[in-house]
């Protein structure tokens, strides 16, 4: 272990087929680097309060030219308080060329609402100043190109929507290779919901869709045609700014026709982060069979125990 995380970084052909599961993470600068990892399974585990990096699952984090890593599934897992919860990118070329084979994120609760860290207190009266109240979902360094995502049926909880205005609390940023963000649940307990879509490119590798939105702030729900036109409109705007194609530009129609804006009814959730929180679902909330279908071929260990269509989170 490095810094209190679980260090894969260098590459080698012995590293595959983990299982990690009913394990504590918590406490450090950096968690995980398991973007070097053929064959993962990280589930029923908690990590907490990261300073830096949750996760970093960049597979190229090196010069070798190994796309195999990847095939990680992150699942079933409570996830809080770290400044970047997954991250992507490092210091090589490597991770600026070629991609790994994916990831999965599904099933996890995250709870971002919680404050971090970020830099040491000078002193006694100082400890507020550096407290940051949200880590984000996710980010990179050096801008490198991201692994394929498939990230679906989440609930992620944040004190304010994404800092760059970003959809989904930050969900949705610098793609680059295959991402859908399917019937996840975002939840914000101030300010206006966020809109921005960043991706890349003009293929079509991209989607999000049958994710449920809202924030407790008074006066910023929306109706679910004003969201879905408000998000669209947006990609489309940075779409023509990056100077895509109008393949690239019209592509924007496809995503997010079916989210919702609405409260998910949760059996417990204050908006004192210090007070106990229980995400299970009310009889009645409107997340209840409103998901899409998941690929078959897409790990889910609870499809069978949902009946009826896909819960939302």
């Amino acid at each position: 272990g490095v810094e209190g995380g679980l260090l894969t970084v260098h590459g080698t052909e012995g590293n595959q087929d983990f299982e990690i599961s009913h394990s504590e993470f918590t406490d450090s600068c950096d968690g995980l680097f398991m973007g070097q990892i053929k064959n993962c399974k990280f589930h029923h585990n908690y990590v907490d309060n990261c300073s830096d990096d949750g996760f970093n699952l960049s597979a190229n984090w090196t010069q070798e030219e190994n796309t195999a890593y990847g095939n990680i599934q992150i699942y079933r897992n409570l996830l809080s308080r770290c400044l970047t919860l997954f991250a992507f990118g490092g210091k090589s070329e490597g991770n600026k060329k070629r991609a790994g084979s994916g990831v999965y994120i599904f099933r996890n609760v995250i709870d971002q609402r919680i404050p971090v860290f970020s830099g040491p207190p000078k002193d006694k009266e100082g400890a507020a100043e550096a407290m940051r109240y949200r880590g984000q979902m996710m980010g990179d360094h050096g801008h490198g190109l991201w692994e394929p995502v498939l990230f679906y049926q989440n609930t992620l909880l944040s004190q304010f929507s994404s800092e760059r205005g970003i959809y989904g609390l930050g969900t949705v940023r610098y793609c680059g290779s295959k991402w859908r963000v399917l019937n996840n649940l975002f939840v914000q307990i101030e300010k206006p919901l966020a809109t921005a879509i960043f991706s890349t490119g003009d293929g079509p590798d991209f989607l999000t869709d049958y994710n449920l939105h809202w924030s407790f702030q008074e006066g910023a729900d929306v109706s679910d045609d004003e969201f879905i036109n408000q998000v669209q409109n947006e990609a489309r705007r940075l779409a023509r700014a990056d100077g895509r194609s109008e393949v690239g530009v019209e592509n924007c129609a496809n995503w997010a026709v079916h989210d919702l804006v609405a409260n998910p009814k949760f059996e417990k959730l204050p908006l004192d982060w210090r007070q106990p929180t229980d995400v299970r679902l009310k009889a009645g909330s409107p997340a209840i069979d409103r998901g899409g279908e998941i690929p078959r071929e897409w790990p889910d260990p609870l499809r069978e125990v949902d009946k009826g269509k896909p819960d939302i989170g």
